[in-house]
């Protein structure tokens, strides 16, 4: 290096430090951007996982609801079914008791006539 080639190369040097230290501070703004983005977004996640479990909460509850219904509806069909069942064997009985021979019917719990 020549004594004249000195103040070229600190200018360059100088030049160089600036351009590092304009890079460190765009790193920086990069860096608080994408804290801030992943903050957003975890608190985006966290709000939607929310959301859901409130919406599917409801939604269960709904359903518990309509099977309990459901279930009260199925016992009612069966004991009116089962009423049913009783009257029409009571009547093949009746009628099966005035015929002059026996058909062979049996109610539940009951032996077929002979």
């Amino acid at each position: 290096m020549a004594a004249g080639d000195t103040p070229e190369v600190l200018a360059k040097i100088d030049l160089l430090i600036e351009l590092v230290r304009r890079q460190d501070a765009r790193i920086d703004r990069l860096e608080v951007a994408l804290v801030g983005s992943v903050s957003e977004l975890r608190k985006d996640v966290n709000d939607s996982a929310t959301n859901l479990r409130r919406e599917l909460n409801t939604s269960f509850a709904g359903m518990s609801k309509e099977v309990a219904e459901l279930k009260e509806y199925i016992a009612e069909f069966r004991g009116e079914v089962r009423g049913r069942l009783d009257g029409m064997s009571q009547r093949i009985s009746d009628v099966n008791a005035r015929l002059p021979i026996p058909i062979a019917y049996a109610p539940p719990n009951k032996p077929a006539a002979e």
